[in-house]
């Protein structure tokens, strides 16, 4: 038997969620960015170094998403990103990085721009590569 307090309760609580703006948001976002099959993850191996990549991306070369991964943000929030199911909410005046890394399937230093220059930029690209999430493109 389910208490009818405990339903009322449940209830309550789930109204409130749906009636939060910001919760129903990052719900979507998680949800709609979460993928529905299998994905091709390799996490580096070995761990990239911050020099590492910085001379990958002063190279000119690309990284590359991993094929069928979704890496989504919403139209009036370029803030905050959600990739794979997870919410990032990146760094003060980097909004242009969310819509690279959700826009493009690989991009360089071309796409970045002055944000490439950015440490709290690098320091999340570089945990997403060392996730496996983007690699270098062959």
């Amino acid at each position: 038997m389910i208490p009818k307090a405990e339903y009322n309760a449940l209830n309550d609580m789930l109204m409130k969620l749906i009636n939060d703006e910001d919760a129903k948001a990052r719900w979507m976002g998680e949800q709609l960015s979460t993928s529905r099959h299998e994905l091709d993850i390799m996490p580096a191996d070995p761990p990239w170094q911050s020099d590492e990549l910085q001379q990958f991306l002063a190279d000119g070369l690309f990284l590359e998403k991993v094929s069928g991964m979704k890496a989504l943000y919403h139209e009036n929030n370029p803030g905050v990103v959600f990739i794979n199911g997870e919410t990032i909410d990146l760094p003060e005046g980097c909004e242009t990085f969310g819509k690279v890394l959700c826009d493009f399937e690989d991009f360089s230093i071309d796409e970045l721009g002055p944000l490439a220059n950015n440490p709290a930029v690098l320091a999340l690209l570089l945990d997403l590569c060392n996730q496996g999430l983007w690699y270098p493109q062959a």
